[in-house]
């Protein structure tokens, strides 16, 4: 949990504080592309249009930059068809030649004289970033009617972008039309947000959208406000922005998608009736070589006018894709959120179903950011919360993969530890079953006895360091064989062993195992200490295997007649003075698996009584010698 909070809560500090590495944005752009890919391109607008200096307009005309007196041409063109504003993507400048310096060309008076006469035409300017080139003297205060009127300065005011200069219209054409700034200030390499105004000294520069858009609506000058808290008013409409002031383009679609015609088709009364009438049109060059373009979502090259359209277009609907400046500390708790909800996903017991639920959450995600941009027209950064549920994932995963790592080393160590008092071949079940399947569970096997005659007498007046040191190898060396049988030693008897072949499940050839084992001790152990005596007594037959004791300390055991009759067995060998004392069950069993090699050596001595037993167990016995 404090892993998954630091990882939300850093990435989320970071984001609202805009510190994040610009790679980030690079990823939040590509997505950006996506949603709009996703959502494909919106119908043709109706409020907007183009009049494109395209190639055919200049291998008509035969020149660039265009007679003044064609663009005054155009002007009138456009009212006559109705357009209710036009704008004039083009940078005039320059006065046309011939000129003194002073007096206009006919060309510059012709425009003039069109701009005069109605309110309805913008003019772009650019804007200088990089000092390059500095604003004539006085040129603040010139430009001082084309700034916004009111602009509303709270006390944590989001930094405004600044120019250091400016490219003007000449003067004759600016003090007759209204003026917008036309720079696009990309991101990524692509116009992804229009700023609605730009700071030229202490002024602030609306741009060519926001001023035609002005204009379009009927608004007067005072009828546009900008708050640097990070939203704009025109008229009664409220437009949030982001941090920068900016408000995101919102695409159409390729190029063509906003009506566009030929200058020159304009110029040939080419253009249908009524197709411009009520739009604001601009005018821009798209022809190769004059004209700007930029990368779109939907584009590899969208004319710059058309950028330019589509940001009027924006700010004349009802709704608009906005990034609002609030957005951001829910982007913040998100990134908090979401990397909590991933810790809580990997917590589920089972890993596949703990991926699953991640890699869920993380399409959830990005499923309500499209949502939010389809429905809502909101831009919703889908990159840094994502980036929380990813890290949170992959920090948590390796934790989680780690502790694992300890559990199972804990676990084998449990494991070892249990094989040094459990059997090998009972460990790996105990270990794994909630409760033993062997438990309280009645079945066949085969009971041996082992006892070393003579230990008592051997471990008499010696140390008790020494006894415990023999007894250590007495039993390692019993384990040995037996395990090679795989027998279970149900438990270590001092000088003896009680050994059940049968667990953890029977088999068939649990008497074939259990007779060949009890060989092996007789020989192996008798010629490790000849002076003592080895002895073993078997039965087979049925027993209740089960777990035995109390709550906290148990043990497993074989419990019934065979067992009773195994032990006497081992002590009927010792007071008949033989090595092995086999039941008849016993050797009937090895003979019916086909083993009667293993009976040499071993001798019917008929039936026996048993002590504390009334029935009679028939005996074969065998001696050392003969094993």
């Amino acid at each position: 949990m404090i892993l998954a909070l630091l990882v939300g809560g850093l990435l989320g500090g970071l984001h609202l504080a805009g510190r994040l590495p610009s790679g980030l944005e690079e990823i939040e752009a590509t997505t950006l592309d996506w949603r709009f890919r996703l959502r494909g391109p919106l119908p043709p607008p109706d409020q907007v249009a183009i009049i494109a200096v395209d190639d055919r307009t200049l291998a008509k005309l035969g020149r660039w930059p265009l007679p003044r007196a064609t663009l005054a041409e155009a002007v009138t063109r456009l009212r006559a068809a109705g357009a209710r504003t036009i704008g004039l993507d083009l940078l005039l400048l320059e006065r046309e030649p011939p000129s003194d310096g002073i007096t206009l060309s006919a060309g510059d008076r012709a425009l003039r004289a069109v701009l005069a006469e109605a309110d309805d035409v913008v003019l772009g300017m650019a804007l200088l970033f990089d000092g390059a080139a500095q604003a004539d003297p006085g040129l603040e205060q010139e430009l001082l009617p084309h700034a916004l009127r009111i602009v509303a300065r709270p006390p944590r005011s989001l930094p405004v972008p600044g120019a250091a200069g400016a490219l003007v219209p000449i003067q004759p054409l600016r003090d007759v039309a209204g003026l917008g700034h036309v720079n696009l200030l990309l991101r990524e390499g692509q116009p992804r947000l229009a700023h609605p105004a730009i700071a030229l000294g202490s002024l602030l520069i609306p741009s060519f959208p926001l001023e035609l858009a002005r204009r379009q609506r009927g608004l007067p000058a005072d009828g546009v406000a900008l708050s640097l808290a990070g939203e704009l008013a025109l008229g009664a409409r409220r437009i949030a922005l982001d941090r920068s002031l900016g408000l995101p383009v919102d695409f159409h679609g390729p190029a063509g998608t906003i009506a566009t015609w030929s200058l020159l088709d304009l110029l040939e009364d080419r253009i249908p009736p009524s197709a411009l009438e009520g739009r604001a049109v601009l005018v821009g060059a798209t022809a190769l070589g004059v004209g700007d373009t930029f990368p779109t979502p939907f584009a590899q090259s969208l004319p710059g006018v058309e950028v330019l359209a589509t940001a009027v277009d924006n700010l004349l609907q009802p709704a608009t894709l906005i990034r609002p400046v609030g957005l951001l500390p829910w982007e913040a708790g998100l990134c908090l959120l979401l990397a909590v909800l991933t810790w809580a996903g990997l917590r589920l017991p089972n890993p596949r179903v703990a991926a699953l639920a991640g890699t869920a959450l993380l399409l959830l995600w990005l499923a309500a950011c499209y949502a939010a941009f389809v429905l809502a027209k909101v831009w919703v950064n889908a990159t840094v919360p994502a980036l929380a549920i990813v890290l949170s994932g992959l920090l948590l995963a390796a934790s989680r993969a780690a502790f694992e790592r300890r559990m199972r080393r804990e676990a084998e160590r449990q494991r070892g530890n249990l094989a040094r008092y459990v059997s090998p071949v009972m460990a790996a079940q105990l270990a794994e079953e909630e409760r033993p399947s062997f438990d309280e569970r009645e079945q066949a096997a085969a009971i041996l006895f082992f006892d070393l005659s003579g230990f008592t007498r051997l471990a008499e007046g010696r140390p008790p360091t020494e006894t415990a040191r023999f007894l250590k190898d007495f039993h390692a060396r019993l384990e040995t064989v037996v395990l090679h049988y795989e027998g279970v030693v149900e438990q270590f008897l001092g000088d003896g062993a009680m050994i059940i072949f049968g667990l953890p499940q029977e088999r068939p050839d649990d008497p074939v195992r259990a007779l060949a084992c009890a060989r092996a001790l007789v020989v192996e152990l008798g010629a490790w200490r000849p002076e003592l005596k080895p002895r073993a007594g078997l039965h087979f037959g049925r027993v209740a295997m089960a777990r035995l004791g109390g709550r906290s300390q148990a043990q497993l055991a074989a419990a019934g007649d065979t067992v009773n009759v195994g032990a006497r067995l081992e002590a009927l060998a010792r007071q008949l003075g033989a090595a092995l004392a086999v039941s008849d069950a016993l050797v009937e069993a090895v003979r019916a698996a086909g083993r009667a090699d293993l009976l040499a050596g071993l001798q019917p001595e008929g039936a026996q009584d048993m002590r504390g037993r009334t029935g009679q167990v028939a005996v074969w016995l065998a001696q050392r010698e003969l094993l």
